[in-house]
């Protein structure tokens, strides 16, 4: 499984993780909008797009917002880097999605990339297995080095 999450992470019994790189995550917002924020605070009443509760992204964001004394706004509920920026090229609210998922998005130039002065989510990508794989090493290094390739192209 992929995984999203900080640079140190533990795992529960019987799981490993390999950190495979660390990840570009970046606020967007629909460019019909013309939202010039330069801050959190700027943008934080216009709405979120988001994926559900438990979503280390989601967690990150939060514990920002109420470092300011802000709440989250949540517009949209929703799993999946495409379909939120999907929503957030037509207006729905503002999303936080990997920068790769971005360059390879039909919607990516319907999406303008804000750059927050007091906001800049840093996470890694995680491949999480069982601790003991015997012959299902090799395709899991096969999978994994296949994720780098596309990340790296998309780059």
């Amino acid at each position: 499984m992929l995984a999203m999450g900080p640079a140190q992470q533990s795992f529960a019994e019987g799981y490993s993780g390999r950190l495979l790189c660390p990840l570009e995550v970046v606020p967007i917002v629909g460019r019909r909008l013309n939202l010039r924020a330069s801050s959190l605070r700027e943008c934080a009443e216009r709405g979120w797009i988001l994926n559900p509760d438990g979503c280390g992204l989601r967690a990150g964001l939060i514990r920002e917002l109420q470092s300011q004394g802000l709440r989250l706004t949540l517009n949209v509920e929703s799993a999946g880097a495409q379909l939120q920026i999907a929503l957030v090229a037509q207006g729905l609210g503002l999303g936080l999605v990997p920068r790769a998922a971005l360059a390879s998005s039909p919607w990516r130039d319907e999406v303008a990339v804000l750059s927050l002065s007091d906001f800049q989510p840093a996470v890694s990508l995680w491949l999480i297995h069982a601790q003991y794989l015997a012959n299902l090493q090799p395709p899991l290094t096969f999978f994994a080095s296949k994720v780098m390739q596309q990340l790296t192209v998309s780059d």
